[in-house]
């Protein structure tokens, strides 16, 4: 951090989140920093190490700026820094002449899990959800199968909260949906291990 805080300033440093995880299935260690969604800049900063190398994998960008492109503003670009350790026999440096571009084993199951971790990480940064507003974004949905005869959605969107404050400490332990005093959601439901659902359908997973 304190690298990236002398190259680039403390306005970069300041929205980084700290990533860290490791897959013994599919034998690399990662770790790294990425902006939040409160961080826009119009060209993308994405500097990825493998093996402590510095090197350029266009599918592993293609899929970074693919997940915050439905986070941040149009024509604005994230920074990433990724570290990726994988065992040298894995690594494909031999694509490109300069050996600067390169293809890994099992690289179509290492995007899907980045995709998955970047799809948890740029909301949850961006600042907790109130469970009410997410609440009534339900309420509004044509999915929720709500009729004109119902209550008013207000007073359901307040005993949908209050019962998800009640059942707090269970949905933390069985699914990873965190809610904090103010009646915020910070943290995203993990319902399959390294799975993270469409964050679009969030508000009716709520109601």
């Amino acid at each position: 951090m304190d690298n990236i805080r002398s190259i680039f300033g403390n306005a970069v440093s300041q929205e980084l989140i700290e990533i860290e995880y490791e897959d013994k299935t599919l034998a690399f260690k990662m770790n790294g920093y990425i902006s939040n969604a409160n961080y826009l800049v119009k060209k993308c900063i994405f500097l990825l190490f493998i093996n402590h190398r510095l090197v350029e994998s266009t599918s592993l960008r293609k899929a970074m700026q693919m997940v915050y492109a439905a986070y941040l503003p149009k024509h604005t670009h994230p920074f990433l820094y990724l570290s990726l350790e994988i065992s040298p026999q894995n690594v494909d440096v031999n694509v490109y002449p300069t050996k600067h571009k390169v293809h890994f084993l099992h690289e179509e199951s290492i995007l899907e899990w980045y995709s998955s971790t970047l799809r948890f990480w740029c909301p949850e940064a961006s600042g907790p959800a109130p469970l009410f507003d997410l609440t009534m974004l339900a309420l509004d949905s044509p999915e929720n199968g709500g009729t004109e005869e119902d209550d008013p959605k207000e007073g359901l969107a307040e005993y949908t909260v209050e019962f998800l404050k009640r059942k707090a400490d269970m949905l933390a332990d069985y699914f990873s949906l965190e809610i904090d005093e103010e009646e915020n959601l910070i943290g995203l439901p993990l319902l399959i291990d390294n799975y993270m659902s469409p964050l679009e359908g969030l508000p009716i997973f709520i109601l």
